[in-house]
């Protein structure tokens, strides 16, 4: 050493530890992906959507359940309350009436069990269909509104159909090529958004941060967006030669200042607050 630390964070890694020592974390983040950003969906888009195979599947599962209650409760009922659940399809038909009717709250009256059975069954029901409405409704707004890209990408296996780049010598291409991805390999980041921005690629994958610091604040804030997801986690610390004296002082120093509202402030101000 010529220089006692570092003040520009680097991803602390098994390699640079062997050559110098860290301090604590300053930021925590991952390798992330921009795309495109997603465009307003159109009413044909809406149509789409809403007979895709997961809103089918979803549809169809609630349907059988509704059914399977019904017929439960005509099968209880239909000896001592037939004023309310007839005998024959007609009958089955009244079960699954009340179930739907019950489920949604509604609760019209018009068929009500009276054996005791039927009533422990209407109560277990009850209490079900809440939680089984709620999830029902969060999962078909996701169908509706989530853009199919960033819900079909749970991992990097999920990448590799896209037509991918990243900033050449950096951690995320050693991670791409670990994965056995293909890609194409750029100067740093401006040039790597360009090329996305400019339909030379489909994806960008480099550190998080980075590309959304790029995104905020230069020309790519209409155009393009960040993905939620994050598919490696990323330390950036300052680095200093190995055994240096100011070592634990600077740590003590840079934990204290971690905990700022100042700090926070800062996070805040370029959109960092994700962890």
């Amino acid at each position: 050493g010529e220089v006692d630390v570092c003040i520009n964070p680097y991803t602390v890694t098994a390699e640079r530890i062997e050559k110098m020592d860290f301090t604590q974390p300053m930021y925590i983040s991952g390798i992330g992906a921009a795309v495109h950003s997603t465009p307003k969906q159109t009413f044909l888009q809406f149509i789409k959507q809403l007979f895709s195979i997961e809103f089918i599947k979803s549809v169809s599962a609630l349907f059988f359940l509704l059914l399977f209650v019904g017929f439960s409760v005509w099968i209880i009922e239909r000896r001592k309350n037939t004023n309310h659940f007839q005998k024959g399809l007609f009958g089955i038909f009244e079960g699954f009436w009340w179930s739907a009717v019950t489920m949604c709250t509604i609760g019209y009256g018009d068929k009500v069990p009276i054996t005791t059975s039927g009533r422990i069954l209407g109560i277990i029901w009850m209490f079900t269909a809440v939680i089984i409405i709620s999830s029902f409704t969060a999962n078909i707004s996701s169908t509706l509104t989530v853009s199919r890209l960033q819900h079909n990408i749970s991992s990097m296996k999920d990448l590799k159909k896209y037509k991918t780049g990243t900033v050449a010598g950096s951690r995320s291409a050693k991670y791409l090529l670990d994965k056995n991805f293909i890609y194409e390999e750029y100067t740093n980041a401006e040039v790597l958004l360009n090329a996305l921005d400019s339909n030379i690629i489909e994806m960008a994958i480099y550190d998080a941060p980075v590309l959304n610091y790029y995104i905020l604040n230069h020309k790519y804030s209409h155009t393009l967006e960040l993905l939620p997801n994050k598919f490696n986690t990323d330390y950036y610390s300052y680095s200093l030669p190995k055994n240096h004296p100011l070592y634990s002082d600077i740590n003590i120093l840079l934990i204290n200042e971690l905990n700022t509202v100042a700090w926070q402030n800062i996070l805040t101000e370029y959109d960092l607050n994700e962890n």
